[in-house]
């Protein structure tokens, strides 16, 4: 086969794919998600989202406790853009990750 025919046949099914809302999303940018949090939680909850809050917790300790992340974030990221809001939840979760990993050390 071709270059040029697999070229064609990889767009058609990248074309139906799309029709179908079945297309793959651009991949989150970590650094977008890092930007955002610094500018808009930052403020409250510190660069890795482990300054105390009120109640003794960080955020990033309370998501660590949710099964899941996007859904945790919802009500925050709501003007967010699509980039903006895919990326803020990979950062998150890298946090909470490192987070996790600290706790069982």
């Amino acid at each position: 086969m071709s270059v040029a025919r697999i070229t064609v046949l990889a767009g058609a099914a990248f074309c139906v794919a799309s029709a179908l809302g079945q297309a793959t999303p651009p991949p989150a940018d970590a650094a977008l998600g890092r930007r955002v949090f610094i500018e808009r939680c930052a403020k409250c909850h510190d660069e890795n989202a482990a300054k105390p809050l009120p109640d003794g917790t960080s955020l990033v300790q309370r998501l660590a406790a949710r099964p899941d992340l996007a859904a945790a974030l919802a009500s925050r990221t709501r003007k967010m853009t699509e980039a903006e809001r895919r990326g803020l939840v990979l950062y998150m979760k890298n946090l909470v990750t490192n987070f996790r990993t600290q706790a069982v050390q």
